[in-house]
């Protein structure tokens, strides 16, 4: 049934309502108590008019009115949550075709909100849609056909799905097409057509596709390389959160690639990744203050900092907090510690550093006793035994 020019303006009442209620306690300072708008008791009843006139209409069988009902109810809205409700609404509007609803319906069975999760039933709703054109549930069928969610993987159907929703702007499925490509499941491998869904998602805001396209830039992937493009992207990305744009951008700035090197920017993006647990910003870090760059020399500091990154598994951080027990800087001169964490720098490097790492190892080992080698092989077992059952 076509919604009718007031039923329209009744939803956008209650939907305005409601966001200016949330927006006024929002804007409270923290800890506040809660002091309503001077105008409240007539947002309250303009809320409660507009929620009768809204029910009126859903009840009379307007498909947009019984939508948003059913969005009220499971998302509390004018009242606790109340899944078995909402399906209740939403059945009624998708009943009549609408794809909100459907797609809302497939989202419960997805995620098991007030019914048993169930992704074939997901699926059954979320085509209901998608073969009408919606998006977002042509994007949830990719999902499901790409994960093989209730239904059997098949990387062929999931980038048809994924590029009917990416040709209306979609950007996941732009973001899910681009995966595809860069993999070729599917779809031939193509990294230039991935780099070009990439760019279309990471300019809308997202910030996998801001991270991929600036490392595709890094790297010269699927693009000519473009430290100046990396670095741009990169930091969209790190704006909005990305711990590892973060740390990213940290090392860009600290080497000058692609930005102006300044070891001030490297400081402050190396630490914002490095406090939220990035094992490679916090390297950056440490070698910060470990060469007293942009900040007071302070080997306390980057021994303090080598060590979180060492924990994590880093290995050139494990190398050199074996340097620092070695010399004693930052922490007392330990040859037990040096050779373990040497030791295990050995172990975890890549190839091409692994010879250089064994043989600082066993030039120390040379220095020690046997006890004393046993002891610091003893304690890098232990670490690594300690360490495996973390990844569990």
């Amino acid at each position: 049934m076509t919604c009718s020019i007031r039923h329209r303006l009744i939803v956008l009442s209650f939907v305005a309502l409601f966001l200016c209620s949330r927006w006024t306690f929002a804007t409270q300072a923290p800890g506040a108590s809660p002091k309503p708008a001077a105008n409240a008791s007539k947002q309250e009843t303009a809320g409660k008019d507009a929620w009768r006139e809204l029910r009126l209409a859903a009840e009379k069988g307007d498909a947009n009115s019984q939508f948003w009902i059913g969005y009220a109810y499971a998302n509390g809205i004018n009242g606790p949550k109340d899944y078995r409700e909402a399906l209740l609404w939403y059945k009624k509007s998708a009943a009549q075709g609408d794809v909100r609803s459907q797609d809302a319906i497939g989202d419960m069975f997805a995620y098991g909100q007030g019914v048993p999760l169930d992704y074939s039933q997901a699926l059954t709703w979320y085509r209901k849609a998608a073969e009408q054109g919606y998006a977002p549930s042509q994007f949830n069928v990719g999902f499901a056909f790409d994960k093989g969610q209730g239904v059997q993987q098949d990387f062929g159907q999931a980038a048809m799905w994924y590029q009917k929703a990416a040709d209306q702007g979609d950007m996941v499925s732009q973001y899910g097409l681009a995966v595809l490509y860069d993999a070729g499941h599917g779809v031939p491998r193509d990294l230039k057509q991935a780099a070009v869904l990439y760019q279309k998602a990471a300019a809308q805001g997202m910030v996998r596709a801001q991270m991929r396209l600036g490392y595709m830039y890094e790297k010269g992937t699927g693009v000519v390389q473009d430290l100046v493009q990396a670095a741009a992207w990169y930091e969209r990305a790190a704006d909005q959160g990305d711990v590892t744009a973060q740390a990213k951008l940290g090392f860009m700035y600290s080497e000058g690639q692609g930005v102006p090197q300044s070891y001030a920017q490297a400081l402050s993006w190396s630490r914002k990744a490095a406090e939220k647990g990035d094992p490679d910003a916090q390297f950056n870090l440490a070698m910060m203050y470990s060469n007293g760059e942009s900040v007071t020399q302070d080997y306390v500091q980057a021994a303090a900092w080598y060590r979180k990154a060492a924990e994590q598994g880093s290995a050139d951080a494990m190398y050199n907090l074996g340097a620092m027990y070695f010399l004693g800087q930052g922490v007392a001169q330990d040859f037990i510690e040096a050779h373990k964490w040497r030791n295990l720098a050995a172990a975890r490097t890549t190839a091409d550093k692994q010879k250089k790492y064994a043989d600082t190892r066993d030039a120390l080992a040379k220095t020690m006793t046997p006890a004393q080698v046993a002891e610091a092989q003893k304690r890098a077992s232990e670490w690594m035994a300690a360490f495996d059952r973390r990844q569990r």
